[in-house]
Parts: structure tokens; C-alpha cells; sequence
């Protein structure tokens, strides 16, 4: 639907000729149909990736700062997040995974 006003509405169609206008007393009957697609796995991919290079993080700053013996290796510093983030990315696309293919249809009918 390209516009609405009170005496009718312009209709576009997806690979159609073009828009076309349908008068107001011609309309018998509104339907809007509505499918919300899954989340892509990339933004999965991303936020697991987020948390868990997050995590790695905190838990080496909290072994510098002497919650758990000395002072991590300067390569922890690097590898400890990249692992981190590795294991968030893998989860975060095996949730979307499991969601894919499910879609929301919603109805409404006037």
C-alpha cells in the first residue's frame, strides 16, 4: 500500500506494473498480512561473540587483581577473549539456528 487517503488507496505491487489507485467504495474488505522473519545468524554470531569475549575479560581482570593467585600470562590478555569470543559465536548462531524457520504470520482483517 503506497497511500491512503479518504476517497481511496494506491496499491503497489511487488514486480506488478506499477501503482494503482482503488476508489473507497470498491474496497469490500481490508487484510493486512504480516510475517516477521528469524534473526539472521550473523547477528547471532555477533552478540555471542560480545558476551563472550566479555566474560574471558572479567574473569582475567579479576585474576590480576589477585582473586585467583598471580598475575595472568601477557598472552591470556589476547587468547583468553578470542577463545571467549569464539565459544559466544559458536552459541550465539546454534540459538539462532534453532529459531530459524519459525515465523510470526499476523491477520488483521477490517
Amino acid at each position: 500500500m503506497s497511500a491512503v487517503d479518504r476517497a481511496g488507496l494506491t496499491v503497489s505491487v511487488t514486480g506488478g506494473t506499477g501503482a494503482q489507485y482503488v476508489p473507497r467504495d470498491t474496497i469490500q474488505r481490508i487484510q493486512l498480512v504480516r510475517v516477521d522473519r528469524a534473526d539472521s545468524l550473523k547477528n547471532g554470531a555477533i552478540i555471542g561473540a560480545s558476551v563472550g569475549a566479555g566474560y574471558a575479560l572479567g574473569v582475567l581482570i579479576y585474576i590480576a587483581a589477585g582473586g585467583e593467585g598471580g598475575e595472568p600470562a601477557s598472552r591470556y590478555w589476547v587468547e583468553g577473549p578470542a577463545i571467549g569470543a569464539a565459544i559466544g559465536a559458536a552459541a550465539g548462531v546454534l540459538v539462532d539456528r534453532l529459531k530459524a524457520g519459525k515465523q510470526k504470520v499476523t491477520i488483521y482483517v477490517r
